[in-house]
């Protein structure tokens, strides 16, 4: 089975903090364990690849399953409006691939954890 994840940001203007977002995929890459058989990193403003050219790399690779993980705090218009229909299009043209859209990283409980953690070691110091 293909499982293939595409790691999206938002993207930005100043190329540092994407190539802060890449490097950030290839760590999580290293760290994840091989649950997913390819990681893509994609933007969705302002960088690139952008989302239609990660789904289209991705679909070369006949996958199973395309995993979208929203690197976005919350559910704002592009979680909620612009991701969605963008890959409405995609599902309608390949029934045979599972799309799946994970939250946004402000919606799992643990980023409380994580906000405090850093919080704390900054306070420590």
């Amino acid at each position: 089975m293909t499982d293939i994840l595409i790691f999206l940001a938002h993207g930005s203007k100043n190329p540092q903090a994407n190539s802060n977002t890449q490097e950030l995929v290839e760590k999580l890459k290293i760290k994840e364990g091989g649950q997913f058989t390819n990681w893509l990193c994609a933007f969705l403003e302002f960088a690139e690849p952008d989302l239609n050219m990660a789904i289209e790399t991705a679909l070369l690779s006949k996958p199973n399953r395309i995993t979208l993980f929203p690197y976005f705090l919350h559910m704002g218009n592009h979680v909620m409006q612009d991701i969605p229909r963008l890959l409405l299009n995609y599902q309608r043209q390949h029934p045979e691939v599972e799309f799946i859209t994970l939250p946004p990283l402000g919606a799992y409980p643990q980023i409380t954890d994580v906000i405090l953690e850093c919080l704390r070691s900054h306070h420590a110091s």
